[in-house]
């Protein structure tokens, strides 16, 4: 019997709504109460309030004592695209290749994924549906000095059998100066025990896809490396499958846009050709400069701000959390 594919074993946990192997009918219950358990406060600090972190004296680019984790810093723009022209920001640099992985092993035949009820201090409402990892080097190289990320082992320590998903992708290039993060999904042997650590939980693709319809609810790092997730190989004749057969009305369009079942309007020779084309039609050139050379922008007390108050601004906040690996910290943060 022919071993089923990586992408047949996606696509049957996608189409698995509930899991076959863990109850889940209390799923929220279970959120609500790690959201109550873990207390988390973040309020607003004047720069000067925060530890290790400082201005450079003559390039007032915001560091870390350490010369690790991120740096706020200026940037120059100069592009022809949509004739935006020239501009000035700061920028986070950070050129470390951080690990969003996500845990994978079959429970009564069904590929589940191994989530995390994580709280970030940025986030609306706090707790968010996580990756089982999700952490920079700065993180996991424990440079803070607080605690290893949990599973973290299972992702530097993959062979490459075990890597499902295992893709380089950009940060958001308007925030992040060239960041990229390393987006896994490592299977996990039928017979190998993983240890159930408190805030984690099991759930099917299927679960995980129906809690997305939930806004603020599955945090963006968690979508980006489920958006790297293949659900089809023309040798499946995944077709055929009952579910599929069963599909009807925007779900069988869906499955037919994906497999490839349908004509396209355009074909894959055509877009190669319009990406190649605007690659070379556009420019855009970056410079790195000191964050005092930054125009329109001006740095205060207690934020950096342009002169409009119409983008973004850095801010300092002070983060009190049983969770994290550190529990009581200072840093920068984009508002």
């Amino acid at each position: 019997m022919k071993a089923e594919s990586k992408e047949l074993s996606f696509l049957r946990s996608s189409l698995t709504a509930e899991s076959p192997a863990f109850d889940n009918s209390n799923f929220l219950s279970w959120f609500r109460e790690c959201d109550a358990a873990n207390a988390f406060e973040v309020r607003q600090i004047p720069f000067a309030e925060m530890d290790q972190w400082s201005f450079e004296p003559e390039t007032k680019n915001l560091v870390h004592d350490s010369g690790r984790f991120f740096r706020i810093e200026g940037l120059r723009v100069e592009t022809n695209f949509e004739r935006v022209g020239r501009w000035d920001q700061p920028i986070i640099n950070q050129p470390e290749i951080g690990i969003l992985g996500i845990l994978s092993k079959r429970f009564a035949g069904v590929r589940h994924f191994l989530m995390q009820a994580k709280a970030g201090p940025g986030n609306i409402n706090t707790l968010q549906l996580s990756p089982t990892v999700q952490a920079t080097q700065s993180n996991y190289r424990r440079v803070h000095g607080g605690s290893t990320p949990s599973y973290l082992e299972y992702f530097t320590e993959a062979a490459d059998e075990r890597r499902l998903v295992d893709q380089l992708q950009t940060e958001q290039g308007s925030r992040f100066l060239k960041k990229r993060n390393r987006n896994m999904v490592v299977d996990v042997a039928d017979d190998h025990e993983v240890e159930l650590l408190e805030g984690f939980c099991w759930l099917t693709l299927g679960e995980i896809k129906q809690f997305q319809w939930r806004e603020n609810f599955v945090n963006m790092d968690a979508r980006s490396v489920i958006s790297c997730i293949p659900y089809f190989d023309p040798e499946d004749g995944v077709a055929d499958l009952p579910e599929i057969r069963a599909l009807e009305g925007f779900e069988k369009s869906l499955f037919d846009s994906l497999s490839g079942a349908s004509d396209t309007l355009h074909s894959m020779k055509l877009l190669e050709a319009w990406l190649t084309d605007m690659k070379a039609r556009y420019q855009l050139r970056v410079e790195s400069i000191p964050l005092a050379e930054v125009e329109n922008w001006s740095i205060g007390e207690s934020e950096i701000v342009h002169e409009s108050r119409a983008h973004f601004s850095v801010i300092a906040v002070a983060v009190e959390a049983g969770q994290r690996p550190v529990a009581g910290l200072t840093q920068p943060m984009l508002r």
